[in-house]
């Protein structure tokens, strides 16, 4: 009987040492895609992305816009609990991380790899040749921006979207900026 309690023990350790090591991989996985993502965007790493709860908003900042990753943290705020609004939430909460986590693999890649559509525009990144790719029904906005754009932001002159005045792309269209 206590050899049986024993082996029971040891297995439950051994998953709890590889579900610790699942965590940690995934954990700096997402904190290298991140901060990958952003010296491609910004010119520079964050250390953002490596603290719990900043990396949620760099995220969405990333992904989206600083509004979508101020949405994600409230989103993760309020998210919790076995019912009602609260088990909502976190069901949202998980699959916007998901889809956002993957939409971040994705942008870094095509960043990387240059691997868009061969007819987008070329650009220089790190040394690198990478493509850019120019969404399909992109309409010149910027004319028609008549409010100017806050202290430390800028609008993209390809898609008119609001962006920081440090950024080097545009993070919803992926215009390099001069």
């Amino acid at each position: 009987m206590n050899g049986d309690l024993s082996s029971v023990y040891e297995a439950l350790k051994g998953f709890l040492y590889i579900i610790i090591f699942v965590v940690v991989l995934i954990y700096i996985i997402q904190g290298l895609v991140l901060n990958g993502l952003n010296k491609k965007i910004y010119g520079e790493g964050t250390w953002q992305a490596w603290v719990p709860i900043a990396n949620i908003y760099l995220l969405g900042k990333l992904t989206i816009n600083k509004i979508g990753g101020i949405v994600l943290l409230v989103i993760w705020f309020f998210s919790g609990g076995d019912e009602g609004i609260g088990k909502l939430l976190g069901q949202i909460y998980d699959v916007a991380i998901f889809v956002l986590f993957i939409v971040a693999i994705v942008k870094n890649s095509r960043l990387k790899n240059g691997s868009l559509d061969p007819n987008a525009e070329r650009i220089r990144i790190d040394g690198k040749d990478a493509v850019i790719e120019t969404p399909v029904g992109v309409v010149d906005n910027t004319q028609n921006n008549s409010a100017p754009a806050s202290p430390g932001t800028k609008y993209c002159p390809s898609c008119g979207s609001l962006q920081e005045q440090g950024a080097k792309f545009c993070t919803n269209c992926g215009q390099k900026f001069n």
